[in-house]
């Protein structure tokens, strides 16, 4: 019976050449515009993922137990940087990583405030881990002059504020206590992560210490791997390296 409704299919390809023709083409078309569709949706989920490992999350990052629960300066890296040098260094597979500290405060400028990230960083590590430093549009990236913001254009333009501007930063610190500081606008710069131009600033790392009060704790570190497939020997290796010292 198969055999049969094959024959008499095949017929009818020859008997309607232009029915034929207009179906063939319709079913043609109908997979193109699919498989456009897919490579297109496919391409913007590449791009999202590539542009958060290139601005924020890195391959991997490093947090003390139960972070992901309670995001905040409570839980944090004693000695962070160094345990990140001595456990890391000559991992294979591993190309670069950078400590962060990272908390939420209220940033003034003479027109304006607005809730913010904060976001402190060692400038030549965060280099290597993020489009950070060549995404600078005004001003400069932050070098050892203390004292100073990065901010988003479009948090600039929220605060009224240009490069050379003065912003006043409040946060809670490492205790719980209500604290701020002075600073000046060193840089702007535009990335394609919509939040972290219109709600973070950053300042180099040690700012962010005194600024929190955190001696020298870190909030994160940040991994990036030579190769995306070796992200997962990379992160086995780091667990089976910092195994107790997280806790």
């Amino acid at each position: 019976m198969g055999a049969g409704i094959w024959r008499m299919a095949w017929r009818n390809i020859g008997r309607s050449p232009r029915w034929t023709g207009i179906v063939v083409t319709a079913v043609s078309v109908g997979l193109a515009g699919v498989l456009l569709a897919m490579a297109v949706n496919y391409g913007m989920v590449f791009q999202m993922i590539e542009t958060a490992i290139a601005t924020e999350l890195g391959h991997l990052q490093i947090h003390g137990i139960g972070f992901e629960q309670k995001p905040g300066l409570e839980i944090r890296i004693e000695e962070g940087e160094r345990l990140a040098s001595e456990a890391l260094s000559g991992l294979p597979g591993l190309e670069a990583w950078a400590p962060r500290i990272r908390s939420q405060g209220l940033v003034f400028s003479p027109r304006a405030n607005v809730g913010v990230e904060v976001i402190g960083i060692d400038p030549a590590r965060e280099a290597r881990v993020s489009v950070l430093a060549d995404s600078i549009v005004s001003g400069e990236y932050l070098d050892g002059e203390r004292r100073k913001l990065l901010l988003g254009e479009k948090l600039a333009s929220r605060l009224h504020v240009e490069v050379g501007g003065k912003l006043v930063l409040s946060v809670q610190d490492g205790r719980g206590e209500m604290t701020g500081e002075a600073y000046r606008v060193g840089g702007l710069f535009r990335t394609a992560s919509r939040d972290l131009d219109r709600g973070s600033v950053v300042l180099r790392i040690d700012d962010g210490k005194q600024l929190f009060g955190l001696g020298d704790a870190i909030s994160e570190v940040v991994v990036i791997a030579e190769r995306r497939g070796h992200v997962d020997d990379l992160k086995r290796a780091i667990e089976a390296e910092l195994s107790g010292d997280l806790e």
